[in-house]
């Protein structure tokens, strides 16, 4: 339930930690999970069936990984040369398709599953194996509570980050670093 802003900052400190992944499919990685809204209007049936599939670790390991990859590969470097002025270029050849680009965007789906496990009321880690909800990881009884603490959490990381990469290298190639990787 953190927002993509929230799934973002897990999917940089992962990039930070490891930066031979790539930082775009771990991006797309990190919040795949929640188009399973579109699940929902698609076939018009229950919500949980969407979360069913993108929120257990079968699920985003192979739809989520998949969806991940092409929207890597396809639509990220034009969607981030438009809207944020990258050379298209260059972001095309960071979202190559690659072992890497594959391996990076099953870590970020994985940590989207995980991190929602730790403040939703329903979390269907293995499904299709079963629909009983895997709460060993929710944080609190009272998942407003704990997607409140999480989300806070996240920002507060997010902030101290930047903060950190602008006391050390200014605003100069700020959108550089944060979506296609460059250190």
């Amino acid at each position: 339930m953190p927002s993509s802003l929230g799934h973002f900052t897990i999917a940089y400190i992962i990039y930070k930690s490891k930066n031979t992944l790539s930082l775009p499919a771990l991006i797309v990685g990190s919040i795949i999970s929640d188009v399973d809204i579109l699940f929902y209007y698609l076939i018009g049936g229950s919500f949980d069936i969407g979360r069913e599939i993108l929120h257990s670790f079968v699920g985003v390991g192979l739809l989520g990984t998949l969806l991940s990859m092409l929207l890597t590969t396809l639509f990220y470097p034009k969607i981030v040369s438009v809207f944020f002025g990258l050379n298209k270029e260059e972001v095309k050849r960071v979202c190559s398709f690659s072992k890497t680009t594959l391996v990076s965007s099953l870590i970020g789906g994985f940590s989207h599953v995980l991190v929602d496990s730790t403040c939703h009321n329903y979390n269907p880690l293995f499904y299709p194996f079963t629909r009983q909800s895997t709460d060993v990881l929710l944080i609190t009884n009272d998942w407003r509570l704990s997607y409140a603490i999480v989300e806070i959490l996240l920002l507060v990381l997010l902030l101290l980050m930047l903060i950190i990469d602008f006391s050390k290298r200014k605003t100069k190639g700020v959108w550089k670093r944060l979506l296609i990787g460059y250190n």
